[in-house]
């Protein structure tokens, strides 16, 4: 059946979820969040709204979009973001 894959996919994705969607490594992920070179987690940066202990989740939406612009550092991707969700 087409598309049932992707209909069963997470709506939030988990950090390790999101190092096999980038085929990278958790901690170089990490790294990345910390240095802005990836957008924020869901709920924002200082107070994760989605954050379930010390869990971060991100939405596969917003980084399928984030991917498909080219994977911006965070500021950048916020600008981008910003224009197109008024």
């Amino acid at each position: 059946m087409p598309g049932t894959e992707e209909a069963l996919a997470p709506l939030l994705l988990t950090m390790s979820q999101l190092a096999g969607l980038l085929n990278r490594s958790a901690s170089s992920l990490r790294r990345d969040l910390a240095e802005g070179r990836l957008p924020a987690p869901a709920g924002g940066m200082r107070k994760p709204t989605r954050q379930r202990g010390r869990a971060l989740y991100w939405s596969r939406v917003e980084l399928q979009a984030w991917i498909s612009a080219g994977q911006p550092d965070r500021k950048t991707w916020e600008r981008i973001r910003s224009r197109h969700v008024k």
